[in-house]
Order: C-alpha cells, then sequence, then structure tokens
C-alpha cells in the first residue's frame, strides 16, 4: 500500500462500526465502540505505513482525540420512565377509638337499665365508667393518624445516541489526526534531507564510511592482544583500501586533535583513525590523551 490514511480505513469498517452503534444507543456503549473502532484502525495502520515514527504519532494523536469525542452532542432522543406511587388511603377511625365508645355505650345502657331500680346507687358507677369510657374513645377518634410518608415519582431518563451523527463525529476526528500525520511526515522528510546537505561529500558512501570506520576501531582495539599481528595486518588492508578509494586512515597527533574525540588517559594513542579526503574531514577518529 503506498499511502494510507487513517479515514480509508475507518471507511472500511464502516458497516460494522454503525451496526455496533445501533445495537447498544446509550452513550457508553456508543463510546465502547468508537474506542474499539480507534484501536483496530491503529492496529492496521501501523501494519500498513511501515514507519515505526508515524504510527507512533497516529497512536499519540488518536489517544488524546478518542477521548474528546463529543457525544453528548449526537443525542438524537430521551425516553423517560415515571413509576406510578399509589395514592393515600382514606382516614379511618383507628380500632382502639371504636373500641373504647363501644365500651362506654354498653356501661351506659347499663347504667339506665340499673336507674329504674332499687339498685339506684349501684348504676352510678357503671354511668361514671361509661361517661369516662365516651370521653376517651371521642378523644382518641378525633386525634389523626400517622400518615405515611408520600414517595415523590421516580423518574429515569435514558438518551440514545444517533449512530450517523456518531460516525460523522468519527470521521472528523480521523481528518484532524491525518492532517497531523501528513505534517509529521513532511518534518520527518526534512530532517532527513537537512542530515544528508550537512553531510559532507566524499567518494565513499555514508553507510560504507561507518563500516570502515567500526573495522578499524575494532581492528586496533585488538593491536595488543595476542593475535596484535592479525589485527595489525587488518589495520593495513583496510587503510590501503580506503587509500585506493582516494579517503585516508590518520592517525591522532595534537595538531590534528580537532579530527578526533578525545577520551582522557595516561597515554596518547589512536583508538579509531580519522578518515579524510583532500584535506575534508569525513569521519571524525577516537583518540586518548592525557587530560
Amino acid at each position: 500500500m503506498d499511502k494510507v490514511t487513517l479515514r480509508e480505513l475507518l471507511e472500511s469498517d464502516r458497516e460494522a462500526v454503525l451496526a455496533a452503534l445501533g445495537r447498544d444507543r446509550s452513550p457508553a456503549a456508543a463510546q465502547a465502540a468508537l474506542e474499539k473502532a480507534v484501536d483496530r484502525v491503529l492496529y492496521r495502520y501501523g501494519e500498513a505505513c511501515g514507519d515505526a515514527r508515524l504510527s507512533l504519532s497516529a497512536q499519540d494523536s488518536l489517544q488524546a482525540l478518542r477521548g474528546a469525542l463529543p457525544l453528548m452532542g449526537t443525542v438524537s432522543e430521551a425516553r423517560q420512565w415515571q413509576r406510578e406511587v399509589a395514592p393515600a388511603p382514606k382516614k379511618r377511625l383507628r380500632p382502639a377509638a371504636v373500641a373504647v365508645l363501644a365500651l362506654g355505650a354498653g356501661l351506659l345502657a347499663a347504667a339506665m337499665i340499673l336507674s329504674g331500680s332499687w339498685k339506684a346507687l349501684q348504676s352510678l358507677l357503671p354511668a361514671l365508667l361509661g361517661g369516662a369510657c365516651l370521653a376517651a374513645g371521642g378523644y382518641l377518634a378525633g386525634k389523626p393518624a400517622r400518615e405515611k410518608k408520600t414517595e415523590a415519582p421516580a423518574v429515569r431518563t435514558e438518551f440514545l445516541i444517533d449512530p450517523e451523527a456518531v460516525w460523522s463525529c468519527l470521521q472528523g476526528v480521523m481528518l484532524v489526526a491525518d492532517r497531523g500525520l501528513e505534517t509529521a511526515a513532511s518534518q520527518a522528510a526534512l530532517e532527513k534531507e537537512t542530515a544528508r546537505a550537512d553531510a559532507p561529500d566524499g567518494p565513499i558512501p555514508a553507510e560504507e564510511l561507518e563500516l570502515f570506520a567500526t573495522l578499524l576501531e575494532n581492528a586496533c582495539a585488538r593491536l595488543a592482544l595476542p593475535d596484535g599481528e592479525d589485527a595489525r595486518e587488518a589495520v593495513s588492508a583496510i587503510r590501503y583500501y580506503l587509500h585506493r578509494r582516494g579517503v585516508e586512515a590518520v592517525d591522532y597527533a595534537p595538531e590534528r586533535a580537532a579530527w578526533f574525540e578525545i577520551l582522557p588517559a595516561r597515554r596518547e594513542g589512536t583508538l579509531r583513525p580519522a578518515l579524510v579526503a583532500d584535506g575534508r574531514l569525513l569521519k571524525k577518529g577516537l583518540a586518548s590523551a592525557r587530560g
């Protein structure tokens, strides 16, 4: 794939994303579906673009943008449910008041029966008790019963998103991310071109020059070992090859210190020769010198 964009990869998943959004239209479910879609696009982009730097840039961009999706702006419908509350029961006489009133009426009736006989004095006690019961029953009947607290009706509201509106938001996010990737790619190309322009021209390509510099450093490090003679022959062979290509391998000297990276040590010596062509430094050497 020559050039791939995040929006193109998203478009290929259009049906699957819209189906997921349609199955559950709540904002929470929509957010989960969008995160899954973004992760899939990122995975496919990393495989297709072939550039680790651009893949990381896409991941950073979408991670920052997907949490800012304005899902509440895509709500197209709201549903409400209200729980009905039973009406309060009508006021009734308390059972205790009814019982006391009935007892009082019975006592008064007994007192009236006794009052007509020789037991008139004995009828005084039932009459007094019956009057007291009637008074107590009237008090209880007039006292309001404790009413149950009326519950407020429970209302639940559910917001439903519009799948097409969510899809448009996601496309906009991908478009913004694609523009950022274009900028990152242009910046990377510019940096590469600048580095190429700053590199000195020489008879040997830069990659090959780096290889010979590494071979020289490894060979110089073995000069003091038991196989030093073989290392000396290797250094000589590399020097001769470079010389035939127009590049000189120059050892360290105080007057050429600018051509070397210096490591402080008790003894001076060349750890890696500097590579020079026509008096121009192509690759700095490495040397040890007294600090």
